[in-house]
């Protein structure tokens, strides 16, 4: 059964054919589909990694039957000296709906967090405890990608 999974990789320079189809070597040889890729605009870092203020990231969206793959992926990928971070996560749905988190547009998190970075309890943002258990994650996933700030 294939299983869909949400790849998204942080560079520290705008892509470029070259990057791009090495990536796309990399899922080819893991056995991955791509079903859709997003690139989009460079974004400023809330705080800097590997001593990076801005980064352009990548949304892909792909399917496999081998989940171990997944662990290979960071041994595969040939673009290390522009790789500045990645992330890899499982897509609850095949496709992304109109009711999916985006969890990488930064005045949408913020709605969700306080003034001091703190989570905002699920009473003050009016949500079911399952959905404030889907809203810290993605905020959580948010701070590791630099999306908002700690």
């Amino acid at each position: 059964m294939k299983k869909y999974y949400e790849a998204i990789i942080i560079l520290n320079r705008n892509i470029n054919f070259k990057i791009e189809n090495k990536i796309k070597k990399t899922f080819e040889k893991l056995n991955f589909i791509i079903i859709k890729t997003t690139i989009l605009e460079s974004k400023d870092l809330q705080y800097n990694i590997k001593g990076y203020n801005v980064a352009y990231y990548i949304r892909i969206l792909f399917k496999t039957d081998y989940a171990c793959n997944i662990l290979k992926f960071k041994n595969n990928i040939n673009i290390d000296k522009y790789l500045i971070r990645y992330l890899i996560i499982k897509s609850e749905n095949k496709f992304i709906n109109k009711n999916k988190i985006d969890f990488l547009d930064k005045n949408y998190m913020n709605k969700y967090i306080d003034e001091f970075g703190k989570i905002k309890s699920f009473k003050l943002n009016k949500l079911k405890k399952k959905d404030q258990k889907k809203i810290s994650k993605y905020i959580k996933i948010s701070r590791f990608l630099s999306i908002i700030s700690y």
